[in-house]
């Protein structure tokens, strides 16, 4: 980073301070608001990642070991909200770490910390409903199983509302993560610059808006948008091929019918959903993504099948009569 005494520094700091002299001067108003929403948007962006919930996962596995893996959920004004229902949720992961004692110890089972974090959007509306959660969880596991290189017993996971370990060095670790992403000094005074060079002060400009510099998914063209994961790294410059995996899925057996929800993660329409259903069994696949045979606990009639694919959360939905 530069030297705060650095003549380049020095130097757009004098033009940026000039031009918000000439704004003051010309159209206080307009000036006004403009230092008020750098002051607004700046303390959001400084705020520290806020504990949403804990997910305990024992027989873990990592590095050819069974650990006991804490997977520190947080919500954090850093990480972008998706744009749309069919983006990708954005997540930040943190640095794995061992669990220390009180005396800043390893404790003395094999115990791994790991942060994430969403934004508190994404966090406040999976709250509100057990199946949104579900798929958060999942979508949780799923990022942290692919960045880590871990196996987790997901049939052994259980949430807590507590947290594990410090609360400071949740930020500390998510920072450390992020470090590479924030501007440079100079950076920040070449962005001001540039955008105050391009304000017009007059009563015009009421719809232009100046922001402080933020982090961005990068932009990608629509054909790269169609092929764009359920979740998505932030700053990941690495794509991964995905494997083929057995969705989640939750089985009800009630009053005469069956219903089944599978989490699709990743699945933008049903139609790429290949689906077969016998009265005994159904068989599922999604090309390079997902396959799940499963036998039906009761003979069912097959022709009663409705089915109904939520391309918001990436659940399908499915129910039959039982014969």
């Amino acid at each position: 980073m530069a030297s705060n005494n650095d003549p380049g520094i020095l130097k757009a700091a004098e033009q940026i301070w000039g031009m918000l002299d000439a704004m003051a001067a010309k159209d206080p108003q307009e000036y006004k608001k403009f230092v008020k929403k750098q002051m607004e948007e700046g303390k959001e962006y400084l705020t520290s990642p806020v504990f949403a919930f804990c997910l305990k996962c024992p027989k873990t596995r990592h590095k050819g070991k069974e650990c006991t893996l804490y997977i520190n959920v947080c919500s954090w004004n850093r990480v972008p909200y998706p744009p749309t229902d069919n983006d990708p949720i954005p997540v930040k992961g943190g640095t794995l770490r061992h669990h220390l004692n009180d005396k800043r110890k390893r404790t003395q089972n094999s115990e791994l910390l790991y942060e994430l974090a969403f934004n508190p959007r994404v966090t406040e509306e999976c709250s509100k409903d057990l199946l949104m959660f579900e798929m958060l969880k999942n979508l949780s596991l799923d990022f942290t199983e692919d960045t880590l290189s871990v196996h987790t017993n997901r049939e052994a996971v259980t949430k807590s509302n507590e947290p594990v370990g410090p609360l400071e060095d949740f930020q500390s670790s998510l920072d450390e993560s992020m470090s590479h992403l924030l501007p440079k000094e100079s950076e920040i005074g070449d962005s001001l610059f540039e955008k105050l060079s391009q304000l017009h002060v007059s009563t015009s400009s009421e719809n232009k808006q100046v922001f402080l510099p933020e982090l961005k998914l990068k932009q990608e063209n629509d054909n790269e948008a169609k092929k764009k994961p359920l979740i998505e790294e932030i700053a990941s410059s690495v794509s991964k091929k995905t494997a083929v995996k057995r969705p989640h899925y939750i089985l009800e057996n009630n009053n005469g019918l069956l219903r089944i929800d599978i989490q699709l993660n990743g699945v933008k329409s049903a139609t790429d959903i290949d689906l077969e259903v016998s009265n005994s069994d159904l068989e599922l696949s999604v090309e390079h993504m997902y396959h799940l045979s499963l036998p039906f606990p009761n003979p069912v009639h097959e022709d009663t099948l409705k089915a109904k694919f939520n391309k918001q959360t990436g659940q399908l939905t499915l129910t039959v009569k039982r014969s």
